[in-house]
């Protein structure tokens, strides 16, 4: 059974001139406009401020002349009447006026959240990035074609589901490896609460898929740990989006570094890492004498 889910969307821009000036001015005249209209418009939920009553001060992608937009919907039939089928849509026509080409790909994305949640820059920007690396995915798509519901959600480490899950974890990695090898189970609350990382558990169409989490080093990095989907689901993406989604817990951290352990028992981890950009690194940290341990980093843009 699907669990209650809102819409939510990221679209970026890149500026075809400076924000204040002449060739501008149409475009920023026509914000509050467009954003009024976007506040009363049916299945309109919320939308991402930064200075004054629009986002444009905000800058979340490297380049610094690509602006960003992000909303939250009740559905994306919503969205869509709004985007192509009320006011707005003549100022979509005139969007060649005010900006250039977009070198990443896709400008928008999509992808469903629990109803209470408010998507982060963070987040959204690891979602577009995924889109641009993969193409559409349950994790993030376009308005054309059907997906499959992926949803990422932060869970207490203590529950029945995390606690399920993370059992099925530790046995499937004691099953991959001899009697005797060094195992690194240990996770604490304190280490993944919001401020330090995360616990998150995936929900594919309705039903709990695998995890994934995050926690801050002494030294300052991100250690991903507890990866895990489950064998019934493995090959629709799931790791990767989790793995995705942990890049963009990591920037909302401020933190800019993200290693992690596997070992060569875990060919398909090391799969999704090694896509995901992360190179070998030495062993590090309890690690360091570890016979069955293999170690990555990833240094984020």
């Amino acid at each position: 059974m699907l669990r209650p889910t809102h819409l939510a969307q990221i679209n970026v821009a890149r500026l075809a001139a400076p924000i204040d000036s002449p060739r501008l001015a149409p475009f920023v005249a026509a914000l509050d406009e467009v954003n009024a209209l976007a506040d009363r418009s049916p299945g309109f939920i919320w939308r991402l401020v930064g200075e004054g009553n629009d986002a444009t001060s905000l800058r979340p992608f490297p380049d610094p002349d690509v602006i960003v937009n992000m909303s939250v919907w009740t559905s994306q039939d919503a969205l869509s009447a709004f985007v192509y089928r009320s006011d707005h849509a003549p100022f979509l026509r005139r969007r060649r006026e005010w900006f250039a080409s977009l070198e990443g790909g896709a400008a928008v994305g999509l992808w469903p959240v629990p109803v209470d949640h408010r998507p982060t820059l963070g987040e959204a920007r690891a979602r577009l990035d995924h889109l641009w690396a993969f193409g559409p995915t349950p994790y993030c798509h376009g308005f054309r074609g059907d997906q499959r519901e992926l949803v990422i959600e932060r869970t207490d480490l203590g529950s029945p589901l995390a606690q399920t899950l993370i059992g099925e974890l530790n046995a499937d990695i004691a099953a991959r490896y001899e009697v005797g090898a060094n195992n690194f189970f240990h996770l604490d609350r304190d280490e993944v609460k919001p401020s330090n990382g995360g616990f998150f558990v995936a929900w594919l169409d309705g039903e709990p898929a695998g995890c994934g989490a995050a926690r801050t080093l002494p030294d300052g990095s991100v250690e991903l740990k507890r990866m895990y989907t489950r064998g019934s689901v493995r090959g629709n993406g799931v790791g990767a989006a989790m793995v995705s989604h942990l890049i963009g817990v990591t920037r909302d951290l401020g933190i800019s570094r993200i290693v992690l352990e596997t070992g060569p028992a875990q060919p398909e981890a090391i799969h999704v890492y090694e896509r995901a950009g992360f190179t070998p690194i030495s062993l590090f940290g309890q690690y360091v004498n570890s016979p069955t341990s293999l170690c990555y980093a990833l240094d984020l843009p």
